[in-house]
């Protein structure tokens, strides 16, 4: 496996900040949903997953190069067209478009800002992209970026069909999102109409560490 050099350097650093179950993929909730989806079901699922979020938080940090190189491809695939190691806003809004078409400009910037930790206007692979998709991004922020990107009509609520094609644009088989969006998301449907609003939603994004036991 060929590896550019100086990625390959900076991967070195990353291989103490990261722990190999936990890497998420551009969209991180949609690749851990499609790892799960199955062995739990029911009301159960949404805290089960918080727990295993959390859980692998605490894991000892590990992983391999070959799994690096793969997250570098994605970046490269969905945000990176020239390659360069950086997502200009442009890059981030041609991916961001591609899942909701009526996404603006304030919307990108956004998306922009809250990962951009040394303020260059871009979204740099190391350490920014690989920092998202390893880690716990929780709270109100990440709950209504992520609910307005699924949300692609702009209703209010997310469905089954948009669950699965956004799980599809991230590269899913019709079957694995079909899967991922009954087994994952659909059981908080909590008033049962078949669709989540922000408050069913954004339980995926609560901290299990803050919560208290039922």
């Amino acid at each position: 496996m060929k590896v550019n050099v100086n990625i390959g350097l900076s991967l070195t650093f990353v291989l103490t900040m990261t722990s190999l179950e936990s890497v998420w993929s551009a969209t991180p909730i949609f690749e851990r949903a499609n790892q799960n989806s199955g062995h739990a079901s029911g009301s159960d699922i949404g805290s089960l997953v918080r727990r295993a979020r959390h859980t692998m938080r605490q894991m000892p940090p590990c992983v391999f190069l070959p799994r690096l190189s793969e997250i570098k491809s994605r970046f490269e695939q969905w945000m990176d067209d020239n390659k360069d190691g950086r997502a200009n806003f442009q890059e981030v809004k041609a991916f961001l478009k591609s899942l909701k078409p009526t996404v603006t400009n304030g919307v990108v910037a956004s998306f922009i800002a809250r990962r951009d930790q040394n303020n260059n206007g871009e979204i740099d692979l190391i350490p920014e992209y690989i920092q998202e998709i390893v880690g716990n991004d929780y709270g109100d922020k990440a709950a209504r970026e992520w609910f307005y990107l699924h949300d692609v009509d702009s209703d209010g609520f997310v469905t089954k069909p948009e669950l699965v094609n956004m799980a599809m644009a991230i590269g899913m088989s019709e079957e694995q999102a079909e899967g991922t969006a009954a087994g994952y998301y659909l059981p908080l449907d909590a008033d049962g109409d078949g669709k989540l609003n922000f408050s069913e939603f954004r339980q995926l994004y609560q901290d299990p560490s803050t919560m208290t036991p039922a």
